[in-house]
């Protein structure tokens, strides 16, 4: 049975050079260092819709992605704090490395589709009767692929539930527990930060050492439902709230780093 490999791509929208955001990093020194390294590390997400890791068991740090996106470590450890900062990547509990931006910016075709794309374009320098001899070998691959395709779906749809979170799922006995997950996972989305299979995995590793009884989990799930949040948290480890820089009662301290990064982005607000 032949194989029908995905191939990805980013799709880069025509304004992303005027975006505030790019403006402002591009205007600070080494600015476009910094761009470089963002639109390498999107493209080294691609395959895994959006996380960086090295592998499952060990995540990259800035020497390592300093290697592999061919960046001086110094520019890497300043850029990923300055992508922090205005939101462009997260980085999630397990130290995996999030591009938000990369569901939205993500294209992808089968190899049939590529093979048919490919077809269509070199048939039209070709004298008729070799491209037409071309065209019934194509044809028979592509349906030969297309049957495939359909066995695919046709198994899909026969089970219409299976996903890798019902798989992950699976292997808790309590339906309250496994319930109170798919709860959380609903969750996330509404709040528009999808989890993955990894983070599901990484999730029930962290309710299992922070609880041992059933009723515990499921509170544990509950608590965080209600106040939308990322992760779990034990009673006493509650994430802290952030102060209000407005709230005169409790100023924030500043470091002049976010301070000169909004004053380029106000001055480039006002050249418009």
């Amino acid at each position: 049975m032949a194989e029908n490999k995905k191939f990805y791509w980013l799709k880069l929208k025509r304004d992303f050079f005027k975006r505030h955001d790019i403006q402002v990093i591009e205007n600070m020194p080494n600015g476009k260092d910094y761009v470089l390294f963002y639109l390498k590390l999107l493209l080294e997400s691609i395959d895994h819709e959006g996380e960086l890791r090295f592998s499952e068991t060990i995540p990259y740090d800035e020497n390592m992605l300093s290697a592999v996106t061919n960046t001086n470590v110094d520019i890497v450890r300043t850029a990923l704090k300055i992508f922090s900062e205005l939101g462009m990547i997260e980085l999630w509990e397990d130290r995996t490395l999030y591009m938000r931006e990369v569901q939205k910016m993500l294209g992808s075709e089968t190899s049939w589709a590529e093979k048919k794309r490919l077809y269509r374009e070199s048939r039209k320098a070709l004298p008729e009767d070799i491209s037409r001899t071309i065209e019934d070998n194509v044809r028979q691959e592509i349906e030969k692929e297309t049957e495939t395709e359909t066995e695919l779906k046709s198994k899909r749809n026969n089970n219409k539930t299976a996903s890798p979170f019902d798989e992950i799922l699976s292997e808790i006995t309590s339906e309250e527990l496994k319930q109170t997950y798919r709860d959380y996972i609903e969750m996330r989305n509404k709040i528009k930060a999808p989890m993955t299979a990894r983070a599901l995995r990484t999730l029930i590793n962290k309710v299992n050492s922070l609880e041992t009884s059933i009723d515990g989990k499921c509170a544990l799930l509950e608590t965080a439902i209600l106040n939308n949040w990322k992760s779990v948290y034990a009673p006493k480890e509650e994430p802290k709230k952030p102060q209000n820089p407005r709230n005169p009662k409790t100023p924030a301290k500043s470091d002049g780093f976010m301070d000169e990064l909004q004053s380029m982005y106000d001055s480039i607000i006002e050249t418009e």
